[in-house]
């Protein structure tokens, strides 16, 4: 048995002539996957990036497209196909992007952005869209109008809340207040609204709370676990899974609909979790 557990696959990665692309294809390399670097103008970044492959003993070729094109999308699959005979791994990296000013962009803008990636995952059969993580109003509610518009699926929109020690409150980086975010994101079509992220689940309980007492609607959190712990090189979370576990009945009572975890948090953390649920349903 192979020592490396990608051995055999062929992955792609999208805009991995530099930064993070370029990282995620040198680590799936290192893991036994034979790479397609696709750039869409760097050549010589990736080229320096298969010649860094090719080096450690990897497999790996550069190919020029821009994703953006749907003609250049399907001979980057056909030219990926001819180098390595397959494709298992595709990690879509690269992002249409411009240089303006925030206070500058539209609302249409906005969503001109967004729909282009709902429409391709609408095409590519997903059950539902969900709008994450989110710390900019505008550009939430522009993402739930374009995920609409490409197609008949639930909209799942959760918000960033920072909480505000001075004040002991939770509110988005623009100010605004749980209740508030609830309206607007309901009002741009989500069909459930809440929060993830964030600072843990005791904040998630309060934030939630707040959301339920202006709304009916299907609520959602994934908290991270607590605070991350830098220690030397290492980083850590706050809580382990029984920790965390511990205080999604308070969360389950404040009206959450649907709970997980984000940052920090591992299979066991979800496993203890999803215990937490069930037994409440069995007593029930």
């Amino acid at each position: 048995m192979s020592a490396h557990k990608l051995s055999g696959k062929v992955a792609v990665v999208t805009g991995a002539s530099k930064g993070i692309g370029a990282s995620i294809a040198k680590h799936l390399a290192a893991e036994g996957a034979a790479v397609v670097v696709n750039y869409a103008s760097s050549k010589a970044g990736a080229d320096k990036v298969v010649a860094e492959i090719t080096a450690q003993g990897g497999k790996a070729v550069a190919i020029q497209a821009d994703v953006a094109k749907k003609a250049e999308i399907e001979r980057l699959f056909a030219e990926s196909k001819k180098a390595f005979g397959a494709l298992d791994i595709l990690v879509n990296n690269a992002g249409i992007y411009e240089f303006v000013p925030l206070e500058g962009v539209t609302d249409e803008q906005y969503v001109e952005t967004f729909r282009e990636q709902a429409e391709a995952l609408a095409e590519g059969g997903v059950d539902l869209f969900a709008v994450e993580t989110m710390m900019f109003p505008q550009e939430c509610t522009a993402a739930i109008r374009a995920c609409k518009a490409a197609a008949d699926l639930p909209v799942m929109a959760t918000m960033f809340f920072q909480y505000e020690e001075i004040h002991d409150r939770d509110r988005t980086m623009w100010g605004e207040s749980p209740a508030e975010v609830a309206k607007n994101l309901l009002a741009a079509g989500a069909d459930v609204i809440g929060m993830n992220c964030g600072r843990g689940p005791d904040r998630a309980i309060v934030i939630i709370r707040e959301m339920r007492r202006v709304t009916d609607a299907p609520l959602v959190a994934y908290p991270n676990a607590g605070l991350p712990v830098t220690t030397g090189d290492t980083v850590t979370y706050e809580l382990g899974p029984d920790e965390m576990a511990r205080e999604y009945p308070a969360l389950l009572d404040a009206g959450c609909n649907i709970v997980g975890a984000c940052c920090g948090s591992n299979p066991e953390h979800i496993r203890r979790i999803a215990e937490v649920v069930r037994a409440r349903q069995k007593h029930r």
